[in-house]
C-alpha cells in the first residue's frame, strides 16, 4: 500500500515537473522568436517579423504569459505597418505582367463565381474586344508575335484603368454574397472589422456634433485631461514591455520593440 502511494506520489511529481519544463521552454523559445522579429522588423523585412512574431503567439495563444501578451501586441504592429507601407493602392500594368494578367481574364469572362459575374459588369466593351484580339490574333511570323504581344499590353493597360476605377468610386466592392467562396486573410477581416467601427463612430458623432476637448484649462494654464477609458486600457501594455525590461535587461537590449512610427 506504501509503495503504490510512493509510486503515485512519484509519477505526479514527474508530471508536474514535465510540465514546468515545457512552459520553460516554450517560453524561452517565445523569447528567440521575439528577438528575432524585432530584428527583421528594424531591417524593415516585415514578412519575416511576422512570421517569427506568429510563431511567438503559437506557443501562447491565449496569452497567458509575458511573452505571449507581447508576441500579440509586435504580431498586430507588423500587420498594421505592412499594410502602412503599401501605400500605393491603384494597379498597374505591372501588378498584370505575364501570363497572370490574362488568366485574371479568363477567371473574370467565365463567370464562374458571383464576383467575377460583377468584375465582368465593371469591364469596358474595348478591354474585352482586345482580350478578344489577342487570343484570335496569328503568330506565324516574328511580325505576328510582336503585334500579338502589343495587343496583350494594350489589354493589360485597359484591364488596369477599368479595374483602378472600380476600387476608387468610392464604394466598397465587399458583399457576403458577392464573396461567397473567397477565403478572407485574417488581416483583412481585422481590418475591414476595425474601418467600420472607426466609421460608425466617427458617423455618429458628426450627426449628433460630438467634441472630446484633448486638453481642459486650470488657474495654473492648460493641463492634461484624465486618460480616457482607451488609454487605460493600453497600460497593461506598457507594463508589460516595462515588467519584460526589469526581468531581463540583457533580452530587452537586444531590440527596442517594434512601434508603428518606425515605418515611416
Amino acid at each position: 500500500m506504501r509503495s503504490s502511494r510512493l509510486g503515485l506520489f512519484v509519477f505526479l511529481s514527474i508530471l508536474v515537473l514535465f510540465g514546468s519544463s515545457c512552459n520553460y521552454y516554450n517560453r524561452v523559445v517565445a523569447r528567440k522568436n521575439l528577438v528575432d522579429g524585432s530584428e527583421a522588423y528594424k531591417g524593415r523585412k516585415f514578412s519575416d517579423a511576422e512570421a517569427f512574431f506568429r510563431a511567438a503567439v503559437a506557443r501562447d495563444p491565449n496569452g497567458e504569459t509575458i511573452e505571449g501578451k507581447t508576441a500579440q501586441v509586435f504580431l498586430a504592429r507588423t500587420l498594421h505597418s505592412e499594410y502602412i507601407g503599401n501605400r500605393s493602392f491603384s494597379f498597374a500594368e505591372s501588378d498584370f505582367l505575364g501570363p497572370k494578367g490574362m488568366a485574371l481574364t479568363e477567371k473574370i469572362l467565365a463567370q464562374a463565381t458571383p464576383l467575377t459575374k460583377w468584375l465582368y459588369t465593371q469591364l469596358s466593351p474595348d478591354t474585352i474586344k482586345q482580350y478578344q484580339n489577342f487570343q484570335s490574333a496569328p503568330t506565324n511570323t516574328d511580325d505576328d508575335v510582336k503585334k500579338r504581344n502589343d495587343l496583350g499590353k494594350s489589354h493589360i493597360n485597359q484591364l488596369s484603368t477599368d479595374l483602378n476605377k472600380v476600387i476608387s468610386n468610392g464604394q466598397s466592392i465587399y458583399d457576403p454574397a458577392r464573396f461567397q467562396g473567397v477565403q478572407l486573410s485574417e488581416f483583412t477581416r481585422q481590418f475591414m472589422a476595425s474601418l467600420i467601427l472607426r466609421l460608425t463612430r466617427s458617423l455618429v458623432s458628426t450627426a449628433f456634433s460630438w467634441r472630446t476637448p484633448s486638453r481642459t484649462r486650470s488657474k495654473g494654464g492648460l493641463r492634461p485631461r484624465t486618460p480616457s477609458k482607451s488609454i487605460r486600457r493600453r497600460w497593461p501594455s506598457i507594463r508589460l514591455t516595462r515588467a519584460l525590461t526589469r526581468r531581463s535587461p540583457a533580452f530587452m537590449r537586444t531590440f527596442s520593440g517594434p512601434t508603428t512610427g518606425s515605418n515611416g
